[in-house]
């Protein structure tokens, strides 16, 4: 979508223009994926955003179908909710609260965003009490902050250059912008500041070309052991340079997806006693398992990874084609470090990756199968393992009532993970009209409808199944106008 010509010219004006830190708060992104910063100061009568930036006069006015998204405060966190609980609609709404009451005809749930909400039953597709696996803990990227590019250390055919030779090779190879890690060109490591869990997913869009042998690292420790000092001040260092060193060296002890056009292997990088690197391909469980890309679009991966189990799982455009055991090295695994790597010499080849989430994990490979019944209520206790079915009678005082083929259950909620509904009882989804936007909230919960201006800079969201709400910004993320769904379903 192209930006309007009144608007073009002041944009590229402020793009061009350098903003202090400070003034980073709030950011725009545009169909064409420019970006710009500044603060979202609240909607016209007629529901055009008002921006204020540091470089105009007076604040501008947008325009919303020039928009992708807003994202405020950095996509970090204002004010955290007093509840962990949601709800997700049968339309894929995820609404944040604290779960009041159940009848026969509806939820009740109270929320730090909007008050009191009351949900027809049949729109509703699950109640989750005790989240396990949806805690975001990262979105992005939406700066360059908390990342790291850096060239790899030279190798041997390095050695043998100038130094300026030298000095013109050590490029980065990476640059940032409009929410995008690009690489172009130059063998490069990028790494993030995240701190991985024991048990955790990541997600992400790779948009890449063929052979441009791109790496996923995880659980790297970026602690390669020192190379040993000669006891002779004359003579050179002790390296213990192999084919392995050049990507141990830089990362430490670790694994390291290898992505190509149609699957995917797991390598192990590591040390042995004398300190000299080695690699090892650990075996893929999923046999002759491959997904051809579409090369015209972004390909959505998902890394799933749970130490305690020893389990590492590599989905691509949502297909599982990796599956391993890492028993044998889970002792060496001691990193807690993320990021990306490119080993050979791609001039001509744009790799880009964005849409980031990195959350916690339940464990569980496929739980949207298993949880869906046509005919009866689920209930998945918080152990993620014991379930009962049969219909809920209701929810009151923090106990469900659940009538079984075999006896009547009163189940504390404090001890259930979700309740899934019978398909049967579920009402078709609500289709989203023209013009609706997604309000995202820091973590889970996601509300589409039509957005318009409220008092005292707020605004309303108006949605068919809820009605219309007055949001408060302190829990908002971002606001979205296209549909970037598939960035954030969490499973």
């Amino acid at each position: 979508m192209q930006l309007s010509s009144s608007t073009l010219p002041l944009i590229l004006t402020l793009l061009a223009t350098p903003l202090c830190k400070s003034d980073q708060k709030d950011f725009i992104n545009f169909e064409n994926d420019d970006t710009l910063h500044g603060s979202f100061q609240g909607l016209t009568t007629s529901g055009k955003i008002i921006w204020k930036s540091p470089q105009a006069n007076n604040n501008i006015a947008f325009s919303t179908d020039e928009l992708r998204q807003i994202v405020f405060n950095n996509g970090e966190l204002k004010k955290p909710f007093t509840h962990t609980s949601y709800i997700t609609l049968t339309n894929l709404d995820v609404i944040p609260g604290n779960i009041a009451k159940m009848d026969e005809g509806f939820v009740t749930v109270k929320t730090d965003f909007a008050g009191e909400i009351k949900i027809p039953n049949d729109q509703i597709s699950n109640i989750t009490f005790q989240p396990l696996g949806d805690k975001i803990l990262y979105r992005g990227p939406y700066s360059e902050e908390g990342w790291t590019a850096t060239p790899f250390q030279s190798t041997k055919t390095d050695d043998k250059k100038s130094d300026e030779e030298k000095k013109q090779t050590k490029k980065e190879g990476w640059t940032f912008n409009s929410f995008t890690w690009k690489h172009t060109g130059t063998p490069s490591l990028l790494m993030s500041n995240l701190k991985l869990p024991d048990k955790f997913r990541f997600t992400f869009d790779m948009d890449s070309q063929s052979n441009s042998y791109i790496n996923l690292v995880v659980l790297a420790d970026m602690n390669p052991p020192k190379e040993e000092e000669a006891k002779d001040e004359k003579a050179p260092k002790v390296k213990r340079t192999n084919s392995a060193s050049v990507i141990a060296n830089a990362i430490g002890t670790g694994l390291s997806f290898r992505m190509t056009t149609s699957s995917a292997s797991l390598l192990f990088y590591g040390f042995d006693k004398e300190g000299v690197a080695y690699t090892k391909t650990l075996t893929n469980l999923i046999q002759h398992r491959s997904y051809q890309p579409n090369y015209t679009q972004k390909n959505f991966y998902d890394v799933r990874v749970d130490k305690a189990n020893n389990s590492v799982l590599f989905y691509k455009s949502k297909v599982l084609i990796g599956q391993w055991d890492i028993s044998n090295i889970a002792d060496e695994l001691k990193g807690d470090k993320l990021g990306y790597y490119v080993q050979y010499n791609n001039s001509k080849k744009v790799n880009k990756f964005t849409d980031m989430t990195l959350s916690s994990w339940s464990g569980v490979i496929d739980p949207a199968i298993t949880l869906e019944n046509d005919n009866r209520d689920i209930v998945m206790l918080a152990n993620g393992t014991d379930r009962f079915s049969g219909k809920t009678i209701g929810i009151k005082e923090n106990i469900l009532d659940l009538k079984g083929p075999f006896a009547e259950l009163a189940i504390p909620t404090d001890q259930i993970q979700t309740l899934s509904f019978a398909k049967k009882n579920q009402a078709e989804p609500v289709t989203p009209s023209s013009g609706d936007v997604a309000i995202r909230f820091y973590g889970s919960g996601k509300i589409t409808g039509a957005l318009s201006k409220g008092p005292d800079g707020s605004f309303y969201l108006e949605n068919p199944t809820l009605g219309k709400l007055k949001i408060s910004f302190d829990y908002i993320t971002s606001i979205q106008f296209s549909d970037l769904d598939y960035i954030y379903e969490i499973e």
